[in-house]
């Protein structure tokens, strides 16, 4: 369905397929003002499989530094832009309700010793995601299941992200797997479940700081400071 005024076109209900994938736009808004267009939009993603090839094509280049093995997702976005006299995207805006059915990505973290059945690959499952993108602000709210051991533990996060600084919040959930701390003689017990919760930031040379740590299991409470990872822990 479509409609057509001066200036003005609107396209709603409409279906594709790229690449093996479906689209549904609810709603498809494009106004001329001046020598701009804007573009406002409402789409869903019912089912989407990306297989190597589209992963490659539609994630890779917003992504670079993830390294994205598989990825199965819903989602409902609302986005807007302007397109200039030469074609190029202005004022990009995007906010997404997503849930992860499954994303594998390769595990970069060189976290043997802290997680001593750390695997090569981490798995999202289940994961419950709100995006945000305005003015070069990102930010990413989410919870769910995180596999990177022998058993799924449970996550949740805050990242938000501007001029290549990286702030996060994480608590995680660890259940069935091990957790050590060698620094501090820490092992934590079987079949008892650990919280921690730390907060921090990433810089634009990849230094990472944690602001503060907090370790929870059972009657045993560890708190910490001011840590920053460079080449090696300070």
């Amino acid at each position: 369905i479509f409609g057509y005024k001066k200036n003005n076109l609107s396209l709603q209900d409409i279906e594709f397929i790229f690449n093996d994938l479906n689209f549904d736009f609810k709603k498809i808004l494009v106004k001329k003002i001046n020598k701009e267009i804007e573009i406002n939009g409402d789409i869903n993603h019912k089912k989407l499989n990306f297989d190597k090839k589209n992963l490659e094509l539609l994630i890779r280049p917003f992504f670079q530094k993830i390294d994205l093995r598989k990825l199965k997702l819903s989602s409902k976005n609302i986005f807007s832009l302007k397109l200039n006299d030469k074609f190029k995207f202005q004022d990009f805006e995007i906010e997404s309700q997503m849930y992860i059915d499954e994303a594998e990505l390769v595990n970069n973290f060189d976290l043997k010793e802290f997680f001593p059945d750390n695997k090569k690959n981490i798995t999202f499952s289940d994961n419950d995601l709100t995006i945000k993108y305005k003015n070069d602000d990102l930010s990413i709210i989410g919870k769910g299941n995180i596999l990177y051991q022998k058993n799924n533990d449970f996550i949740i996060y805050n990242f938000k992200e501007k001029n290549s600084n990286l702030d996060f919040e994480i608590s995680l959930e660890i259940d069935k797997n091990p957790f050590l701390i060698p620094l501090l003689n820490y092992e934590k017990v079987n079949n008892e479940k650990t919280l921690i919760k730390f907060d921090g930031s990433k810089n634009k040379k990849d230094s990472i700081k944690i602001d503060t740590l907090n370790l929870t299991e059972s009657k045993n409470k560890i708190q910490i400071s001011k840590l920053i990872f460079k080449d090696k822990l300070e």
